[in-house]
């Protein structure tokens, strides 16, 4: 019964939102993206249907992209709770990028929308793997991960988790299966 006041309230915290952004970008001009943080869910399920969101959010939230994408920036969504069923809002939203928590199966988000929206991917590694199990993953995750027309990236909050070996060999396996891809 308060649709119409809470969503007044997003459209006047859209205009703060872009006019933040807009100051950040004059201020410091060499921003390539913005981090966006906005959390859906709690760590078992979502906080609203998807149905209410695409309703309540997503017309505010595009406002924000399309205005950072008229900026020429890159939009990463991270969006805290269990939220692969938000997924298609988040691409209707217009985010570029979502870096969702662990608890999410992000492998099978890259399946589903990675040709939509790039997707945070948790490497899968165990924590007392040798040196060529750790390459292997590496590999591993490039030949799953890395496809030309579907791109995932390594969600940024475990990269400083993983061994120096398996980002070396993300690096060097990514490279070498690129340049025969582009002959």
């Amino acid at each position: 019964d308060q649709k119409d006041a809470v969503k007044d309230f997003y459209d006047k915290l859209t205009d703060l939102y872009i006019k933040i952004c807009d100051k950040m970008m004059t201020y410091f001009p060499g921003i390539a993206g913005f981090n966006i943080h906005d959390d859906w869910g709690s760590q078992k399920e979502t906080f609203f249907s998807p149905a209410v969101a695409e309703e309540m959010l997503v017309p505010y939230m595009r406002r924000l992209t399309d205005f950072l994408h008229s900026k020429g920036k890159f939009c990463d969504f991270h969006c805290c709770g269990q939220n692969l069923k938000q997924v298609p809002n988040m691409i209707k939203c217009g985010w570029d990028s979502w870096s969702g928590q662990q608890m999410n199966d992000t492998a099978k988000a890259y399946e589903l929308y990675g040709d939509q929206i790039l997707i945070g991917v948790y490497p899968e590694l165990a924590p007392d793997a040798s040196e060529e199990e750790q390459r292997r993953a590496a590999r591993d995750f490039v030949d799953r991960f890395a496809k030309p027309d579907k791109l995932a990236f390594i969600n940024p909050y475990v990269f400083p988790m993983m061994t120096p070996a398996y980002r070396e060999e993300i690096y060097r396996y990514s490279r070498i299966k690129f340049s025969r891809q582009a002959i």
